[in-house]
């Protein structure tokens, strides 16, 4: 059905049967008006002396909150935070992030229903997914000031990587017993019980390093550095740096969080874009997925 995803959206987010659909579905060029908040999280405990009683903060984690206001309100009688995933590059900004969360014109359909956007940005989307959670609960802070002379509470939308940032964030606030004023959590599309990259993919990014002449494997380089960081260790289901087993940050940080469980005082969807009846992509267990020749 044309307007299937929209239908889903309202009854997802509850709009109402008076909510907007737009006539068309096809991806826009929006110069969306937007503004920035900078959220920073300072770790507490670095350059503390307690003999002179001073507290530098040398170590924080950073990320850029970009708001969307609606025009249907006067006040923001409505919020919903949309946090980013793996980018790792670290080249979506405000314009590539709202032409992804845009597609087929979602975040207008939003703004028409009278919710104001709000889309956080990792500075470092490739850290420890504990410390972009301390962005992801500073953006929560800085959202509830907004919105604390009203009843409204929070729908928290985390996209890949940002199902399991905004996971942590909510239940590590819920178990130190903030409010975290949000009634909708949202996992879209998030590795909620580990990520998989072929590990014949991840060897042979390796080998290829070795294998071309240096001027040729930068990208390469790059690659792999994005596979060996925090994140991605944590994540990742097998990794070619322990002969396809797990990495240690994958076994702590899932011990973590089922210990923990999920957020309690919200209700909680999960949304995947894989086939919703398992069916497989057609390749089956050890099957060759690229085979080339490299003349040096």
């Amino acid at each position: 059905m044309k307007y299937s995803i929209y239908m889903f959206i309202i009854i997802l987010f509850g709009f109402g049967a008076n909510a907007q659909i737009p006539d068309e579905t096809f991806l826009i060029d929006i110069d969306a008006t937007y503004e920035t908040w900078e959220c920073i999280r300072y770790d507490p405990y670095d350059g503390q002396c307690e003999e002179w009683g001073w507290v530098t903060h040398s170590s924080h984690y950073k990320g850029d909150l970009y708001k969307v206001k609606s025009t249907k309100t006067s006040i923001n009688k409505n919020s919903m935070l949309i946090v980013e995933g793996f980018d790792a590059n670290n080249s979506m900004y405000f314009p590539e992030l709202w032409e992804a969360f845009n597609r087929q014109n979602l975040a207008e359909c939003i703004l028409d229903n009278g919710y104001d956007i709000f889309i956080l940005n990792f500075h470092n989307p490739t850290q420890s997914i504990y410390k972009n959670a301390e962005i992801v609960k500073e953006a929560i802070n800085k959202i509830k000031n907004e919105i604390q002379n009203t009843n409204n509470e929070l729908i928290v939308v985390g996209g890949s990587m940002g199902g399991l940032v905004t996971r942590v964030a909510l239940r590590d606030m819920e178990l130190s017993e903030e409010n975290t004023q949000t009634r909708l959590w949202v996992s879209f599309d998030s590795p909620q019980k580990g990520a998989n990259i072929p590990l014949g993919v991840q060897y042979l990014i390796n080998q290829l390093i070795y294998e071309l002449p240096s001027d040729k494997t930068e990208d390469l380089k790059t690659a792999r550095n994005v596979l060996r960081s925090v994140a991605a260790k944590q994540m990742l289901l097998y990794h070619f740096d322990y002969d396809g087993s797990p990495a240690p940050e994958f076994t702590s940080f899932f011990n973590d969080i089922n210990s923990k469980g999920l957020p309690e005082t919200s209700r909680n969807i999960a949304i995947t874009n894989g086939a919703s009846d398992g069916t497989g992509q057609g390749f089956n267990p050890e099957t060759l997925l690229l085979s080339f020749y490299v003349r040096k």
